[in-house]
């Protein structure tokens, strides 16, 4: 009899890692800071309905209109936390957010979830959000990257070209992976440091000076994070969004100042706001 349960047990299919598995369980490399560990998930399909329910009540008595309908309703972002190095010098910032829509889950996927949340624009003077542009098979090929095939998803590797706070430009390559975990669907993305140097896309930070101008490019390492989004249970079309993300902060981009954290909750507000209209079939004029 153990003969054949040994067998079986060792037969059994062994669950995929996932990047969200590295960014919780391993960390994200951060310069001057070593391994930094996100926050694990609120909510995870393995657990009981009733405790789900319970985590979500305590958002609600927090917060109260959390589970509301309207676009505007309330979410919930943590301060941002100062991730600090030796002698307390600043290394990055972390940032959580948390917040409920209506919908049907499996619409994020045409909705530009990840985007919408982080407020990708294509340059200072833009106002709109756009998908990245990702690189194709030949592209990777050429680096030796072989695109792994994902259970319940799939992995890309896409253009960063995003401002921050319209004062810093970062751009490089990200390694974005989206897979369904249980009920749950998980976008996950990190600054891929294979492209730390690459001749085409290199990874790099510059000052934005004005409309037209940028500051010499600078190595950049150092970012990444997950949004994932799942049904609560015994509701309708409720969705549980969540993201947590880091991302390391020169001391060049503001002496230090949060800058970026002091427009987070705003920021937020916005973007939260034209993900819900989207998945209420509305568009903002």
């Amino acid at each position: 009899m153990f003969p054949i349960v040994l067998c079986l047990a060792l037969s059994a299919e062994v669950p995929q890692p996932t990047i969200l598995d590295d960014l919780v369980q391993v960390g994200l490399d951060i310069p001057g800071l070593g391994k930094h560990k996100l926050p694990a998930p609120t909510l995870t399909s393995d657990l009981p309905d009733e405790k789900i329910k319970s985590i979500v009540n305590s958002f609600v008595r927090e917060r109260r209109g959390f589970l509301d309908k309207a676009h505007n309703a309330p979410f919930r972002i943590d301060r941002t936390r100062d991730l600090t190095g030796k002698y307390g010098k600043l290394c990055a910032r972390e940032f959580n957010l948390w917040f409920a829509a209506h919908g049907k889950i499996k619409d994020l996927d045409d909705h530009n979830m990840l985007n919408a949340l982080l407020g990708m624009k294509t340059g200072p003077k833009s106002k709109e959000t756009r998908d990245l542009e990702y690189l194709d098979e030949d592209a990777l090929k050429k680096r030796g990257i072989v695109q792994e095939k994902i259970a319940n998803g799939d992995e890309r590797y896409g253009l960063l070209d995003v401002d921050l706070v319209e004062k810093v430009k970062l751009s490089g390559v990200i390694r974005s992976r989206k897979q369904w975990i249980g009920k749950a669907l998980a976008i996950t993305m990190f600054l891929d440091p294979r492209f730390a140097d690459d001749a085409e896309h290199p990874n790099r930070w510059r000052k934005v000076i004005d409309a037209n101008t940028l500051g010499e490019p600078q190595p950049y390492a150092g970012f990444g994070g997950y949004v994932q989004a799942m049904p609560i249970p015994g509701m309708t079309d409720v969705i549980f969004i969540e993201m947590h993300f880091v991302f390391a902060e020169p001391y060049e981009w503001f002496q230090g100042r949060n800058q970026i954290g002091a427009k987070l909750p705003a920021a937020s507000q916005s973007n939260i706001s034209n993900l819900r209209l989207k998945l209420a079939g509305k568009t903002r004029k």
